[in-house]
């Protein structure tokens, strides 16, 4: 445990917020607990309670229809036991958690590992979520709906069938400074969204997502359905996926992506996508990003975008600077690859694919596909560079593969030292 606190104290050098907060103010009637009795009597509104002992739960503890309840760990835990989930918030209820760590909780059925969420608002700051397990998803969080807040807050060591770390259903959700590391799951090794209505919003700011593994889906992230997602100041690194998206996956439609000072590095996907999986899933590049050495078995070393042509937005529009560098396909597009997407790429916007590999296809940097007939912007690139791609087959640097009637545009770009037969 020591390990995580210390890299939850570095990340906050890299990002300096408040002190720790101080607890019982504003009138808070204040509770030292030391055993899970104690903690139960003392589970009454308008109250802090503070930890005094590791404390170890028989039972999952119910948190409903509080106003203000702060649970304040000072540094100590509660333990699920390796049996039972540790806390349920429901009921519209108000709930802070401070300094406080969740271990060992194990979700049945419907429930989280450590924490149910599924109204209200919860918040949790200076947190440690670890080595928790549920039967279906969310193996640290199971969010169902209301207000979730992470700050500075670790998610690491957890499992379970749909985002280990977390599981979002729907709501609307921030984690900001917080580290996804070393969770595992089916779908969405760190975190899992899949909100069958539609309408989640999800913010990830100055968050580090790496070391997660998926053994289907989403190594990292996984995102379904009608959702707004905004990634922004953080780094997805050394994700991996037994099938595709090796740093994040999203399908099924309607997912809305816009990532900004965001580096996706060291990813990997079994078939497509190492750094990024998106089908039908339009992607904004709103600040300057990289995808850097990642790596999958099929197409798309760093991006693999799969889109309707007929749509008359971009699946890719590029409106900030973009390096594209050093990724590897083991078939077609080592840097991009996109089958009827339209890519967008903003004049005067640094757009770089440097020194990636489709091994045995075509398009080392860029290969894109389109069929049919469409008045639209195919593909608008300018002021893009491409060197040092090399391919097994067609367009060191790019290819472009028409069937049909589309409109494409290359200007003042530069192609040098790529290979290709």
């Amino acid at each position: 445990m020591a390990w995580l606190r210390w890299a939850l104290a570095a990340a906050s050098l890299l990002f300096p917020t408040s002190s720790r907060p101080v607890m019982g103010v504003g009138g808070q009637h204040v509770v030292v607990v030391m055993n899970e009795a104690q903690l139960r009597a003392a589970l009454v509104d308008n109250t802090t309670v503070r930890l005094g002992a590791d404390i170890y739960l028989g039972a999952q503890m119910l948190l409903a229809e509080f106003t203000d309840f702060t649970l304040d760990g000072d540094g100590f835990k509660v333990d699920g036991n390796g049996s039972v989930s540790c806390f349920a918030v429901t009921r519209q209820a108000h709930v802070r958690m401070v300094d406080l760590t969740l271990a060992h909780c194990v979700g049945s059925g419907n429930n989280g590992g450590a924490v149910t969420f599924i109204s209200g608002i919860l918040a949790l700051e200076w947190c440690f979520i670890v080595d928790n397990q549920a039967a279906m998803g969310g193996g640290g969080v199971l969010i169902s709906g209301g207000v979730f807040e992470a700050t500075d807050t670790v998610f690491s060591g957890n499992r379970g069938g749909f985002g280990a770390g977390v599981m979002v259903e729907g709501g609307f959700h921030s984690f900001t400074r917080c580290l996804f590391s070393n969770n595992v799951a089916a779908y969405g090794g760190a975190l899992a969204c899949t909100p069958f209505g539609g309408g989640v919003e999800l913010r990830l700011d100055a968050c580090t997502i790496e070391n997660n593994v998926a053994t289907q889906d989403g190594g990292g992230l996984m995102l379904e359905f009608e959702m707004d997602v905004i990634l922004r100041g953080s780094v997805v690194r050394n994700n991996s996926a037994g099938q595709s998206g090796g740093g994040i996956f999203m399908a099924l439609g309607a997912t809305v992506l816009r990532v900004s000072d965001t580096n996706v590095s060291a990813n990997s996907a079994v078939s497509f996508g190492g750094g990024i999986f998106a089908e039908i899933s339009p992607i904004f590049i709103d600040g300057p990003c990289s995808f850097t050495n990642n790596s999958c078995g099929l197409d798309g070393g760093g991006l693999y975008i799969q889109a309707n042509p007929s749509t008359a937005s971009p699946s890719f529009s590029i409106g900030a600077s973009l390096v594209v560098s050093g990724n590897r396909a083991g078939r077609n597009g080592g840097g991009v690859l996109s089958y009827g997407g339209l890519v967008s790429h903003a004049p005067g916007v640094g757009l770089r694919f440097n020194a990636n590999v489709a091994d045995t296809g075509s398009g080392g940097g860029l290969y894109v596909s389109y069929a049919g007939v469409t008045t639209q912007q195919a593909l608008s690139l300018s002021d893009a560079s491409f060197e040092a791609n090399r391919c097994g087959n067609k367009g060191g640097a790019l290819l472009i593969e028409v069937r049909g009637i589309w409109r494409c545009s290359l200007k003042q770009c530069v192609v040098w030292y790529s290979v290709g037969k």
